[in-house]
């Protein structure tokens, strides 16, 4: 709709909100419901004129004010939404590497490490009894420090033979699960 001065719209006299609804482009009863539902008066779209109506400057600015609001309030979701989908595409990437063998679960390390030091635990508490035999009556603290330090070397020779474990993938979920459990 064209106002123009010869429709017989008085700038002093205000408008109807009839007027200001066809001015907008919406329906009267949608801009009732936006002035009622306005937080504060510098919000309200009908302010009266002073010749009666409503002063169609104020509610411009009012009506473009809160049109700018709303857009906003649908940029933020279109930042969620697209904050969610860098998401997902991190989480697929991931998965893809691990799939490919570049990327390992920080469960199957801890799991291997926990394993290798057990071995390795197990390796040292045996060598007190393989060696009682050989160094009791012995008298030389050099030759017993020999014979321990052999028994050492040996046993850390083995650890490095030792074969990795080697775990299902159902094991590992497994054990991720009961990590996430934990948490």
């Amino acid at each position: 709709m064209m106002l123009e001065p010869s429709g017989g719209i008085d700038a002093m006299e205000g408008m109807t909100q009839g007027q200001l609804a066809e001015l907008a482009g919406v329906t009267a009863r949608r801009l009732a419901q936006i002035d009622k539902d306005a937080d504060g008066e510098g919000e309200k779209l009908f302010v009266k004129a002073d010749g009666g109506g409503y002063d169609p400057a104020i509610f411009v600015q009012r009506f473009v004010a809160y049109r700018v609001r709303q857009a906003t309030k649908g940029a933020g979701f279109d930042a969620i939404r697209t904050e969610h989908e860098a998401i997902k595409a991190e989480k697929t990437r991931l998965q893809v590497l691990r799939m490919r063998g570049d990327m390992v679960d920080t469960i199957e390390v801890q799991r291997l490490w926990g394993d290798v030091i057990n071995t390795f635990k197990q390796a040292l508490l045996q060598i007190p009894a393989a060696v009682a035999q050989t160094i009791q009556g012995m008298t030389d603290a050099g030759q017993i420090s020999r014979i321990l330090e052999e028994e050492l070397r040996a046993a850390m020779i083995e650890l490095t033979r030792a074969e990795s474990p080697q775990w299902t993938r159902e094991e590992v979920d497994d054990a991720e699960e009961e990590s996430e459990d934990a948490e």
